[in-house]
């Protein structure tokens, strides 16, 4: 009785700490990192991502990271916007497109000291974009019709240093290799795609040129730019049909939509692992 006396305190006090800690992740905000070619404007003040979190309970920032800049400077940018946004507590990242890129860049070369949780990418071509080694190749091809290539370097902010970036070549040479996963860091991802017809999914003109590069180059299922297997990263949460935009913005899909669906599927997966 006496030793089973002594116990109850310390087992208290551990029961204690441990709901602490759980309460400390769980109320963790999270930070967005937009993609290539826009800047973060949209998502700060109209696409409706930051409320659409809140309504589950959960802050979100929107980090304010360039439109177009390497990969190395924009993760240079986000340790700032980290320190502005969040300069002391636990956080978790959810970056989309190449902003997955960025964020990992950051992680791995600045020591957040075990205050980053996680890290979510949305569509990010962690093996590189078929679309961008297109591009690269045939740039200067004069069969293929300029307005194409218009699209796509708009697409692109016209930064050919960031085409060459996102390459396949690039990505799995020279990225994956400088930019391994941090210890102690989450690392989830969730992958779309395009279900065929493409057309009846999406009228966007460089979505169907860049799904139908993924497909002639051997990946049927992408979301235009990304391909599901460059996508996944870490442990994958999801692969949803859906286009590159569609899946972080109240933009149709198919007459639907579903970025909400996405936020459904972050949401539970962080409650899951930090309760």
């Amino acid at each position: 009785m006496f030793q089973r006396s002594l116990l109850l305190p310390w087992i208290s006090f551990f029961l204690c700490l441990f709901m602490l800690q759980s309460a400390y992740a769980a109320s963790a905000p999270i930070i967005y990192v937009h993609g290539v070619g826009i800047s973060y404007h949209p998502f700060e003040y109209l696409v409706p991502l930051k409320r659409a979190f809140k309504e589950k309970g959960h802050t979100l920032f929107i980090a304010r990271t360039p439109a177009v800049e390497s990969i190395q400077s924009s993760g240079d940018d986000l340790w700032n916007e980290v320190q502005r946004l969040v300069p002391s507590g636990p956080f978790h990242l959810i970056g989309h497109s190449m902003g997955g890129l960025v964020a990992r860049s950051m992680l791995a070369r600045y020591d957040f000291k075990g205050r980053c949780l996680s890290l979510t990418t949305i569509s990010t071509p962690h093996r590189g974009s078929k679309v961008a080694d297109w591009a690269l190749e045939f740039r200067q091809d004069k069969r293929f019709a300029t307005d194409i290539f218009e699209i796509v370097r708009k697409f692109y902010n016209d930064s050919w240093a960031t085409v060459f970036e996102l390459s396949t070549k690039n990505m799995q040479e020279q990225f994956n290799i400088g930019n391994q996963n941090v210890p102690g860091i989450r690392y989830f991802s969730i992958a779309s795609y395009i279900p065929g017809p493409a057309v009846f999914y999406t009228q966007n003109p460089y979505l169907l040129i860049a799904h139908r590069v993924n497909t002639q180059s051997g990946s049927p299922l992408s979301d235009g730019p990304v391909a599901i297997e460059s996508a996944k990263w870490g442990e994958l949460l999801a692969t949803i049909p859906s286009d590159h935009y569609a899946n972080t913005a109240p933009i149709p899909f198919g007459g639907k939509i579903i970025y909400k669906d996405v936020i459904d599927i972050i949401v539970k997966n962080l409650e899951k692992n930090w309760p």
